[in-house]
């Protein structure tokens, strides 16, 4: 064995014989004091194999005791620690650069649509057109990218959007497209239907319209009887409706009559026809015999004027005659022979008319006799849309 004492180059702290390494500092053992023993020494644990002996024939594990541990040759764990943390942080480099680029590419994709990311489709339907491609802009839609399809719809205020696709909350792909509407190109048919909808639909078609009502009990109070254009012709942007309005009858008598007032009787027999609510006055037909005159207020109120005129059955003379005359207004409307053999109708229209004048004149010439003739009308009756 070496009498010399061997001490590390690094820390001059005593090797153990045969030491590969220094216990105190790590450092390799041929960094201390050279000799032929120590330099074969350094070798000796990495290129020897177990069992082979050393040199000197002496073992260095052979004498070592616990008190020695701490001067044991020590193999460094730090470097395989720092080359596991620039692996890890290597690894998680390359993963933010991968997604880096991911997102980058993400970006791109929106960007072609819009520089705010991926564009959301608003809800425009029921929209005016103007108002949702306003709404569509804002929402960064190009124009460009708007297309509008027109379809024609009666029941819609022309331009209103009807559907849109995408639907709303859908990201658009490529564009948009609109389904706007627009007035019919026919007239739709009104006739049958109620006045309501009818004028409606032309409202909301923005069309202007007249009503005219007319006195019709055949069918339902303000039914549509008919309408110019007719329908299926070009739609136009006027149009008349004639309407059908229900009478609400008042007895003539009911009013308040001026000059000869009538007498009102149940009911009076016209040429053997009996006529509930009738009104009469009673005439001599005679040479001189002075007219019978009545008047009454209409006010506007009423539209028409019903009744059967004649003699009644209660006339002396069956061939005596009686002239009379129906004025509207200062106006002459009917003029005609009374007899107790042939009844006569009257229709008269009264509408927005203000004053009903009645004259009757006996027709000397029908009776050579003076005779009592009872003038009558049956039924007579104003008919009103009950509304004045």
């Amino acid at each position: 064995m070496m009498s010399d004492e061997v001490r590390c180059r690094s820390c001059g702290r005593s090797l153990a014989p045969a030491a590969q390494f220094c216990g105190g500092c790590g450092n390799p053992v041929l960094n201390s004091v050279d000799s032929p023993t120590m330099t074969v020494a350094a070798a000796g644990p990495s290129s020897a194999a177990p069992g082979d002996e050393w040199p000197d024939g002496e073992d260095p594990e052979e004498d070592w005791d616990e008190d020695d541990w701490d001067d044991r040759p020590r193999r460094r764990v730090w470097p395989f620690a720092l080359l596991a943390v620039a692996v890890a942080i290597a690894v998680a480099a390359g993963l933010i650069v991968t997604r880096s680029d991911a997102k980058k590419h993400a970006s791109v994709t929106s960007v072609t649509e819009n520089n705010n990311g991926p564009i959301v489709m608003p809800s425009v339907v029921m929209f005016t057109t103007a108002q949702a491609v306003s709404e569509l802009e804002r929402a960064g839609v190009q124009r460009n990218r708007i297309a509008v399809n027109r379809e024609p719809h009666d029941d819609v205020v022309p331009g209103t959007v009807l559907e849109q696709h995408p639907a709303a909350g859908i990201s658009i792909a490529r564009g948009v497209t609109l389904l706007v509407s627009i007035a019919p190109t026919t007239m739709p048919d009104f006739v049958g239907h109620s006045v309501n909808d009818a004028s409606a639909t032309l409202s909301t078609l923005n069309a202007r319209f007249t009503i005219q009502n007319e006195l019709d009990g055949t069918v339902a109070d303000g039914t549509v009887t008919d309408q110019s254009p007719a329908p299926g012709a070009p739609f136009a942007p006027a149009v008349r409706l004639t309407v059908a309005r229900k009478p609400i009858a008042t007895k003539l008598g009911d009013l308040k009559a001026a000059g000869a007032k009538p007498a009102q009787s149940d009911f009076e027999t016209i040429a053997g026809t009996q006529y509930l609510h009738s009104l009469t006055w009673n005439t001599t037909v005679c040479a001189n015999s002075p007219p019978i005159d009545v008047t009454y207020n209409l006010a506007g109120r009423y539209r028409e004027l019903l009744a059967t005129a004649g003699l009644a059955s209660e006339t002396e003379n069956p061939g005596a005659q009686v002239h009379f005359d129906i004025q509207v207004d200062g106006t002459n409307v009917l003029a005609g022979d009374l007899n107790a053999q042939t009844p006569v109708p009257i229709d008269i229209d009264l509408t927005k008319h203000q004053r009903l004048e009645l004259v009757f004149t006996p027709n000397a010439a029908s009776s050579p006799i003076c005779s009592n003739a009872r003038v009558a009308l049956g039924r007579a009756r104003l008919l009103s849309l009950g509304y004045g």
